[in-house]
């Protein structure tokens, strides 16, 4: 008898947590949505230094704060990959516990994650330069036009090096050069997704002290989310090599 009472509590508690799971997958109160806040306060917060800084740079207008504010810029990238890793476990529709936690994701890629992210400054600040200063000194249309689009350029090469960071395991000058050739193949999606944070970006730096808020409830998640299921579909054919017992099988 007291075998077959264990075999039944067994059983249960398989149930149960299989019900769990479920709950977790579906209630918008549990499981997937807190992690997604959790994990946007998580980025808020390595991205304090680079605020500060920044901040100090608008208040007192000495460059010195705007260079420190890009190169602490680059303790933000591990904690993007782990987003970007979270994101690819939704997109793939998997259970958000099976994915890795945010610290897991953070310290595995923190080399690539800091480097390429130290890329991306480079190439964001003499842009945010010319935005700062000689765009409004020229008032040309066609210079902030320019400025729009090159920004836009390095936010799609920069989805497209995260997304990698997260799902691959390939060296960094390889990243590099598969995220420049990604962004043609990407096509009206790539496109969406690095607009939609362009302009965010955008409405970030036009109301600064109002909308940094915002960076702490879920909105830069759900663009990173978005963008994970709109290029899921293409990235899981160019980059994830099929399992090979999967091929035997087939």
């Amino acid at each position: 008898m007291g075998w077959y009472k264990k075999q039944f509590l067994n059983d249960l508690d398989a149930r149960n947590e299989n019900r769990e799971e479920q709950v977790a997958r579906h209630d918008p109160l549990s499981g997937l949505w807190t992690r997604m806040f959790l994990d946007n306060v998580k980025l808020f917060v390595s991205l304090i230094p680079f605020l500060y800084f920044f901040t100090l740079f608008m208040i007192t207008g000495v460059i010195a704060f705007l260079f420190g504010a890009m190169v602490l810029l680059c303790l933000a990238g591990p904690a993007f990959v782990a987003q970007f890793d979270f994101a690819y476990t939704v997109a793939r529709d998997d259970p958000a516990s099976t994915g890795r936690t945010f610290f897991q994701s953070y310290r595995l890629n923190f080399k690539q994650g800091t480097l390429f992210m130290l890329l991306v400054s480079l190439m964001i600040t003499p842009t945010l330069c010319a935005m700062l200063f000689a765009a409004p000194a020229a008032n040309s249309p066609m210079m902030s036009a320019s400025l729009l689009l090159i920004s836009l350029l390095i936010v799609w090469f920069a989805v497209f090096g995260f997304s990698q960071i997260a799902l691959t395991d390939m060296k960094l000058g390889r990243i590099i050069k598969n995220a420049v050739f990604l962004i043609p193949l990407s096509k009206w999606k790539g496109l969406l997704v690095s607009a939609m944070c362009v302009l965010y970006l955008v409405i970030l730096y036009g109301f600064l002290e109002r909308a940094v808020l915002t960076l702490i409830v879920y909105i830069p998640t759900l663009l990173i989310v978005f963008a994970a299921k709109q290029l899921w579909p293409m990235l899981s054919q160019l980059l994830i090599q099929p399992d090979e017992n999967e091929e035997e099988a087939k």
